[in-house]
């Protein structure tokens, strides 16, 4: 499955779901991009200034390959006993499981430095499987509010993402509760290990407002 932008349209090749860009949402308050139009699904843009940024690690880049830096992530999350536990990305979710260790939220794409790859066996260690649509260099609110239910449930939850899981590690930092570890790989440097409070909390939701919201039908 690819996704191509076309026409004032992103489709998603292999499945019914089109997105049609129709408008961008303009007059909105910084902090209100959020709300887009009620019952309506939008995209949020990834800008140019943002993805400069965001190359950036949000929390502690442990450096290494994966069984390089299992053994710290392990001792970090043992220590800490994370209120919510969250693994955005495919390698990351995969080292969790070989290291006997658990998530209560996987999000993954079937990818790996934007190169297929098979998904990692996860069925057997959650409860539910949520399958959502985001194009790469988005955030839809599909895939936003799927994330924000699923921690709001007690059982572990898969997101499984058509498309591209890479910003959707900022949605879990806005959204899971304090006091939670969120984990993401780095490319070609490691995994990144954020320990959510109420500043980085604060941080994740200003960038997210300050992105850019298109309504989409669809």
């Amino acid at each position: 499955m690819k996704l191509s932008l076309c026409s004032g349209s992103i489709r998603v090749k292999g499945e019914s779901r089109i997105y049609v860009v129709s408008s961008t949402v303009h007059g909105l308050r910084r902090e209100d991009r959020s709300l887009g139009e009620p019952g309506r699904p939008f995209l949020r843009v990834l800008t140019d200034e943002l993805r400069v940024l965001l190359k950036k690690p949000v929390g502690r880049l442990i450096r290494g390959k994966p069984w390089e830096t299992s053994v710290e992530v392990r001792r970090i999350l043992e220590a800490s006993q994370p209120l919510k536990t969250v693994a955005v990305g495919d390698v990351v979710s995969e080292t969790l499981l070989e290291m006997g260790l658990e998530a209560d939220l996987y999000i993954t794409d079937a990818r790996s430095l934007r190169v297929e790859r098979k998904e990692p066996k996860l069925e057997t260690v959650v409860d539910a499987v949520r399958t959502v649509y985001n194009p790469p260099g988005h955030i839809s609110s599909e895939a936003e509010e799927t994330i924000r239910k699923c921690l709001r449930e007690d059982r572990r939850c898969w997101v499984r993402v058509r498309g591209e899981e890479d910003l959707l590690a900022l949605i879990a930092i806005a959204e899971a509760p304090s006091g939670s570890v969120v984990l993401y790989g780095q490319p070609g440097e490691g995994v990144v290990v954020v320990h959510v409070d109420d500043v980085v909390k604060r941080w994740a939701r200003k960038v997210l407002g300050s992105m850019p919201v298109v309504q989409v039908d669809g």
